[in-house]
């Protein structure tokens, strides 16, 4: 996968976190919570490239990692209705969207393959 795909990737599932009133209308856009996480977490792989380490530069890091616990907070089993109502997810999706912008400013590893073995 080129870097600038795989940062799209990560963008666009940063963005469908964000998108708190899409998430309320939408079911097409909005399955469920747990598959907006695992766009971001796993089919991107960032899961598994923090594992080994350091990926973009430390205060992007810090914020995916401050992402990552306030989603392991998250009570997913509510509705979509409860979780909108939950403060946490509400953090999340702002927190998604400062990370967004973040990393659009930031030029991806030059060699993100390292990470997409």
């Amino acid at each position: 996968m080129k870097a600038d795909l795989w940062k799209a990737n990560i963008l666009a599932a940063l963005e469908a976190l964000a998108g708190l009133e899409k998430q309320r209308w939408s079911t097409e856009f909005f399955p469920c919570p747990t598959k907006l996480l695992c766009q971001l977490w796993d089919d991107t792989g960032l899961n598994e490239f923090f594992k080994r380490g350091a990926v973009f530069t430390p205060a992007l890091d810090a914020a995916f990692m401050e992402l990552s616990e306030l989603h392991d907070k998250v009570d997913l089993e509510v509705s979509i209705s409860g979780l909108h109502m939950d403060p946490l997810w509400h953090q999340a999706a702002h927190l998604a969207t400062k990370i967004a912008a973040m990393l659009r400013d930031t030029p991806v590893l030059p060699n993100p393959s390292f990470y997409l073995e």
